[in-house]
């Protein structure tokens, strides 16, 4: 069942298609910080992640261990067929809004007089 998906929810699916193959939770939690100028901790990235990963929006995998992390695996995350689907019903979803808004509202300068 297809739902329309929350801002942030969209904001992290589409940082995993952005970052496409180095799409792993610092990366994404700087790509995000960066493109809306807003601080985030990890936990809302993890925890965002954690939720589409539930509804099987997006799946991870564990990269190889590394000494630099400790021999920790970096955990990976991409977008899932249903991820896609969601997106493209989103983005409709806010087009049909914004054409009924640009419609039923008059434009800023007959709005002052």
């Amino acid at each position: 069942m297809t739902e329309t998906l929350r801002e942030f929810e969209t904001r992290l699916l589409l940082a995993i298609h952005e970052l496409e193959d180095h799409a792993f939770g610092l990366s994404i939690h700087e790509h995000l910080e960066a493109a809306t100028g807003r601080t985030l901790s990890l936990g809302q990235i993890y925890t965002g992640l954690a939720r589409l990963e539930q509804r099987a929006l997006v799946a991870s995998s564990e990269g190889k261990s590394t000494a630099g992390r400790g021999g920790r695996r970096r955990k990976y995350y991409r977008l899932q067929p249903a991820a896609l689907h969601d997106l493209r019903s989103t983005a409709e979803t806010f087009r049909e809004l914004a054409d009924a808004i640009s419609v039923n509202l008059p434009d800023a300068t007959e709005a002052r007089s």
